[in-house]
């Protein structure tokens, strides 16, 4: 063979792809409406046996689809679960309920429940280990955030009857909405700096300033069609 179709050979070698599992199901609900194996290779740049084994896998990719965090699966590649399902779904589940009233959770929160769930259930040999936390992490799609507002702490139980009692105030004195009038007090930090920037890709560190904290508060208040807006009360520098 020449060097210009050795060459030639070279460049018309396909890239090797790797398909996440929401392609994979894309793969297959094609297939069944009708695709050939040979059209899927072509639009997923892969072979015709990679296509045959997702036919014949698609029981199981659906099965994880059902059982996995959808936010995720566009990254996912493998349906590979955890070794110790039942443990998983326990941790997880502990994660939704604490979540869910506001629990503030860490990595370590995370193994020691891990860690005490393994040792309820009879799981010998177990460790949640970091490199378990990470697994555990990526398959459920779970993310550093930051804690923002104090919605958690307000007082949901008194918001439906004020509801009730504000409503039935503006209908028994015939209120209208230019009548109806809301305040609420605010703060802006006026000295504080973006806590980000754009950088070189050279830079080895973005070094910052010191928070600075200093800051007014705001009284606002306004009626209910935005009609009239009141002067607002500054306490402050």
């Amino acid at each position: 063979m020449s060097q210009g179709l050795a060459n030639r050979a070279v460049s018309a070698k396909r890239k090797r792809s790797f398909l996440s599992i929401e392609q994979k199901l894309d793969m297959i609900e094609k297939h069944e409406r009708g695709y050939s194996v040979t059209r899927l290779a072509a639009e997923f740049n892969v072979g015709k046996s990679t296509v045959c084994d997702i036919k014949r896998q698609k029981d199981n990719i659906r099965k994880f689809l059902a059982s996995s965090d959808s936010g995720a699966l566009n990254k996912r590649k493998t349906i590979k679960g955890s070794t110790n399902t039942n443990l998983d779904e326990a941790v997880y589940k502990w994660f939704n309920q604490e979540r869910s009233v506001g629990m503030p959770l860490g990595g370590d929160a995370i193994k020691t429940a891990a860690d005490k769930f393994a040792q309820k259930m009879n799981i010998p040999d177990f460790r949640a280990s970091e490199g378990w936390l990470q697994r555990f992490k990526n398959r459920h799609n779970i993310k550093n955030r930051k804690v923002c507002g104090e919605s958690l702490s307000a007082d949901t139980d008194s918001v439906e009857p004020f509801k009730h009692k504000l409503n039935d105030y503006i209908i028994t004195n015939d209120l209208r909405c230019f009548q109806v009038y809301n305040a609420d007090e605010t703060g802006f930090n006026w000295k504080c700096l973006q806590n980000n920037t754009l950088a070189s890709r050279l830079d080895e560190s973005v070094p910052g300033r010191k928070v600075n904290k200093e800051k007014v508060s705001a009284m606002l208040c306004a009626n209910a069609d935005g009609s009239h807006r009141t002067k607002s009360a500054i306490v402050g520098k």
